[in-house]
């Protein structure tokens, strides 16, 4: 039995909605809250790869357990909180057909995206909140009998208000092989989201003046609606980031012996040809190599070079 709100609670939990014939009864423990057996979705078994910023982040929980698993107390973090079964009723507008193959994926890829939301947040914020709740709670209840002492869980309708059909679609794409990596990386399983957003403007999105978002483009402020504009669609890009990581593959550093061979060849580019414009880009790339390799230069920093001692040089040599 999960009592005093330790556990992870539907938000529809004991409401009969729409299309059902009895109320919700999905409360877990929060370890109990599990990707399936077969989540073929990837997850990083390291910390530190989602953000340069979050390179060195220590925490004494089990990788192997991040990401992977729900926590007591996810139900209240900010986000709503919809089990799988009432989140597959708000996307398809009906109950799931455990029979079917498509449906038992879809069941998955929500609990998938859902984790994905939950772990925005790391396991010590969910504690802290969780407690500090429970706490006050218990003692201002003894002081004020307040007649709703918690703010209301959960909504009767039955629709995808937050987002989740897009973020099945986003978790869906991910499958399919990067450039780098077996699945895509997040920058590239954003452009779902991107092309969702703009499909959702050129309709009837664009005449919905719902405000959920303002944007700066231009100088002008627009009204941004639509499913991805969602703090639950934002914590679900979140948390995939975290999940995922980030795999970055960086330009190699120039050695010495390709360096001699690039001249070696510019300069036979150089002596083959008697045209003094194709000289002078030949010797302009081969200055701008030489200049980047010698002073450990990025590209864009060798054009800011004080270039009087080059030119000088130039002028000896001719």
């Amino acid at each position: 039995m999960r009592k005093e709100g330790v556990g992870l609670f539907c938000g529809n939990f004991l409401r009969r909605r729409r299309g059902t014939t009895l109320p919700c009864l999905a409360a877990y423990c929060g370890e109990c809250y599990t990707t399936y057996p077969n989540d073929p979705f990837p997850v990083q078994d390291r910390l530190g790869d989602e953000d340069e910023e979050d390179d060195g982040f220590e925490t004494d929980e089990p990788v192997s357990l991040r990401f992977r698993r729900g926590r007591n107390g996810d139900h209240l973090m900010g986000a709503p909180f919809e089990c799988d079964v009432c989140q597959f009723h708000n996307v398809y507008d009906r109950a799931p057909d455990f029979t079917k193959r498509t449906g038992r994926y879809a069941l998955m890829v929500i609990r998938r995206v859902s984790l994905d939301v939950m772990w925005s947040r790391e396991t010590s914020t969910v504690e802290g909140n969780l407690s500090r709740a429970r706490l006050d709670h218990k003692t201002s209840q003894s002081a004020f009998e307040f007649p709703n002492p918690l703010p209301r869980l959960g909504r009767q309708e039955v629709s995808d208000a937050c987002g989740m059909q897009v973020a099945m679609q986003t978790v869906h794409a991910s499958l399919r092989k990067g450039k780098y990596t077996n699945h895509l990386q997040v920058d590239t399983m954003r452009k779902t989201r991107s092309w969702v957003n703009n499909a959702h403007r050129a309709g009837e999105g664009a005449f919905n003046h719902g405000s959920t978002l303002a944007s700066n483009y231009r100088g002008f402020l627009y009204v941004a609606t639509g499913p991805v504009h969602t703090e639950w669609f934002h914590r679900f890009e979140e948390g995939c980031k975290r999940r995922m990581g980030i795999t970055r593959k960086q330009d190699e550093a120039l050695v010495v012996g390709q360096l001699l061979a690039f001249l070696a060849v510019a300069e036979e580019d150089y002596k083959g040809t008697d045209d003094d414009k194709v000289k002078r880009d030949i010797v302009n790339l081969v200055a701008f190599v030489i200049i980047g390799f010698m002073l450990s230069l990025r590209g864009e920093e060798v054009p800011l070079c004080l270039i009087e001692g080059t030119l000088n040089t130039w002028k000896e040599d001719k």
